[in-house]
């Protein structure tokens, strides 16, 4: 059984890149729903030559602008969030052991996944990220092994996703 270990330190940088990619997954699809539903009253209203009803369209649509402020407020959350756990001066400590199951020691919580639990995996510039079953982000520092190689990490988790 292959065996990685990975460390890093949880700066600000980081959580907002793990934030951006978590509201691209949850929004993205939210937007599009609204837009399209939009599109669908508006070319009813059309059709039936209702003008109000044209104007009801503007609903949906004000979803999608307000995605955009809550996207904003996700990731000032996760910054405060950063700054708590940084309040001693030092950033947070992430430590991850990827074997037999996926360990991950936190400042906030020790937590253990079997693989079963993982729904994707995805890449962003610093980290891989693996997501949970519940929605949770697991984010693998690309820099940060201790044990073991990014490459290798990938391609065997990977492979434990795929086979769940």
């Amino acid at each position: 059984m292959q065996h990685f270990v990975n460390e890093y330190e949880y700066t600000r940088e980081l959580a907002v890149e793990s934030a951006r990619i978590w509201i691209a997954r949850r929004l993205k699809i939210m937007r599009i729903i609204e837009i399209v539903m939009a599109l669908l009253i508006a070319a009813f209203a059309l059709w039936q030559k209702n003008i109000i009803l044209l104007m009801v369209e503007i609903i949906p649509l004000m979803g999608v602008v307000t995605s955009f402020r809550t996207r904003k407020h996700v990731i000032e959350q996760e910054e405060d969030h950063v700054d708590a756990l940084n309040a001693n001066g030092e950033p947070p400590i992430i430590h991850i052991e990827i074997g037999e199951n996926v360990t991950l020691t936190s400042p906030e919580a020790d937590r253990v996944f079997e693989y079963s639990d993982f729904k994707e995996m995805f890449e962003t510039e610093h980290l891989l990220i693996v997501t949970s079953k519940g929605g949770m982000f697991i984010g693998i520092a690309k820099d940060g092994f201790i044990e073991g190689n990014f490459a290798d990490c990938r391609a065997f988790l990977k492979e434990k996703t795929a086979a769940h």
